[in-house]
């Protein structure tokens, strides 16, 4: 009756879910390539035009969406259930915190320079 469950065989029974097995695995790429974009676009431009509206939210999107990004790239190449849990709750603490900053970056006003 008793038998060894093959590696094969061990994680056959898991649902991980819509959003966990299709919908993040599509849109992680794009969300990466856009940050990309935005990055060259609007984020060294400000630098280069010395822009100070938003950047310490600005700041915070790009300190939470280089651990946001590598957890999650750790998250589907880690094999030990131990460390998967580990880039789960930092996955999971990044990317809400990158997700909030970026209500904060959006919602906060522009301050506009007076001309001189």
């Amino acid at each position: 009756m008793w038998r060894r469950i093959g590696s094969e065989e061990r994680f056959q029974g898991a649902d991980p879910g819509l959003l966990a097995s299709v919908v993040e695995p599509l849109a992680a790429p794009l969300l990466v390539f856009g940050l990309g974009l935005i990055f060259r676009s609007h984020v060294w431009a400000g630098v280069a035009l010395d822009v100070r509206a938003r950047r310490r939210s600005g700041l915070a999107l790009l300190a939470f969406a280089a651990p946001m990004i590598v957890s999650g790239y750790l998250l589907q190449v880690s094999v030990e259930p131990s460390w998967r849990t580990v880039w789960i709750w930092v996955h999971l603490s990044t990317g809400t915190l990158w997700f909030l900053s970026t209500a904060v970056h959006q919602l906060t006003p522009k301050v506009r320079s007076r001309p001189e």
